[in-house]
């Protein structure tokens, strides 16, 4: 069976997925985030190396009940924080590690996570960020 194809099946029972180290591409990010998971509570993408417009797709998908999502070892910058704060998910714990911060953590898009209302986020792993000092 080809990933592709299982991405984009109707698994509507499905609660936990875990897609970590499949070497998704942009391709199997879109089937996935049209495939019907609509009781989909855990997602696992880590080791993928996705970046910002893999989750800007993602997050076009009818999940409401998504609320842990791991995207470690991602390519991803601080513009995701912005993409994720702005989703209809509901998240309660997420995983970052690894994310390369290109900016002062008071401005843009760290400052608008911290000010969130992000009332059911209970676990924010940050842990090994990479900051990137800009002139």
């Amino acid at each position: 069976m080809r990933l592709p194809y299982l991405l984009s099946a109707s698994r509507p029972q499905l609660k936990s997925l875990n897609l970590s180290d499949c070497c998704l591409g942009d391709e199997d990010i879109v089937s996935f985030s049209q495939g019907d998971w609509p009781l989909l509570e855990t997602l696992d993408l880590s080791k993928n190396g996705l970046q910002n417009h893999n989750i800007q797709q993602l997050t076009c998908a009818d999940w409401p009940l998504l609320h842990d999502l791991d995207l470690r070892d991602s390519r991803l910058t601080t513009a995701v924080i912005l993409i994720l704060v702005q989703s209809n998910w509901s998240l309660q714990a997420l995983y970052l590690d690894q994310l390369y911060l290109e900016e002062d953590l008071g401005v843009g898009p760290c400052k608008q996570m911290v000010e969130a209302e992000w009332v059911g986020l209970r676990r924010l792993h940050w842990s090994d960020a990479i900051l990137m000092m800009t002139d």
